[in-house]
């Protein structure tokens, strides 16, 4: 038995007429009664009454009606699921990101994707850079926001943010007076650095930032994450070179202070698997390709 017969049955049984159920169908008449008896011979029952005006259903085609009206259902549900997966106007992406990828870059594009596929489900997680390479190697995540590039040439990377570093200062100290300071005038301040681990980290750019200034950083604090970070600069402990990015979080105490050029740039990419088919991913890298080129073009 074929979906098709179950078809031409239910339009049968709800019409009541032959006639009436090919029109409906677009179909001749005597296709359409040779599909029903083929039907009921493979069932070995009969559908119908057909001496009657107009024709009944018999016990077995009550019975057949009851069940295929929900199957026919469902599969029409399941059909248009498919289809909408395959346009990946539906079904799952798991996201991976840094923290600071949340304070410009990211919101922005969950917004605008939500906007248009609404029945995506997003599945966000916070990452380090590399533990979201290894995410995407055992496909526990689609797409990655990291700081830096990534040399695996497993995966495809675009750099999507290019910032300066900026100082975050004590807002109590003389420092934080000044409009732009030289990254080689802090070879005395003590510096915090974050995260350390696991490397390649963000602490590796920001030390070679300042060997490339001729001084190495006079390290007295190490944290993990950013805001932790930005707290211990609001307690007067250190100073620390940070992604422009940061100002959004006007944290109290903390004065971000640019540095003068050539200052050092920090970049945030989007990587994800060569190949990789996912309608929805690709629905995703529209859109992030799209906000880029509107603010390439607000640039200009």
């Amino acid at each position: 038995m074929e979906l098709r017969h179950l078809r031409y049955f239910l339009a049968v049984a709800e019409e009541l007429n032959f006639s009436r159920a090919a029109h409906r169908l677009n179909m001749a008449q005597p296709p359409l009664s040779q599909q029903i008896m083929q039907l009921e011979n493979h069932l070995g029952v009969q559908l119908f009454e057909r001496e009657t005006r107009p024709i009944r259903l018999t016990v077995a085609g009550l019975t057949l009606l009851e069940q295929a009206r929900p199957l026919i259902r469902r599969f029409d549900q399941l059909e248009i699921k498919l289809q909408l997966m395959g346009s990946g106007d539906t079904g799952s992406l798991a996201i991976g990101f840094i923290a600071s990828a949340m304070y410009e870059l990211l919101p922005a594009v969950l917004k605008q994707f939500r906007s248009r596929f609404p029945r995506v489900h997003l599945d966000l997680t916070e990452m380090t850079g590399l533990e979201q390479e290894e995410a995407l190697h055992e496909h526990s995540i689609d797409v990655a926001f990291i700081r830096g590039v990534t040399a695996d040439e497993d995966f495809y990377g675009q750099v999507l943010v290019e910032e300066p570093l900026v100082v975050a200062v004590p807002a109590q100290w003389e420092l934080a007076k000044k409009s732009s300071i030289s990254l080689k005038s802090l070879h005395k301040e003590p510096f915090i650095l974050y995260p350390t681990k696991p490397d390649p980290s963000y602490a590796n750019f920001v030390r070679a930032a300042c060997r490339e200034a001729g001084f190495e950083p006079n390290v007295v604090q190490e944290a993990n994450e950013l805001q932790t970070a930005a707290s211990l600069v609001a307690s007067g402990i250190g100073i620390g070179l940070m992604p422009a990015s940061i100002r959004v979080l006007q944290r109290a105490g903390v004065m971000y202070i640019p540095l003068k050029e050539p200052a050092p740039r920090s970049v945030i990419s989007v990587l994800h698997r060569k190949n990789d088919p996912a309608p929805s991913l690709k629905n995703f890298l529209t859109v992030l390709s799209q906000r880029n080129t509107e603010q390439v073009t607000q640039s200009i």
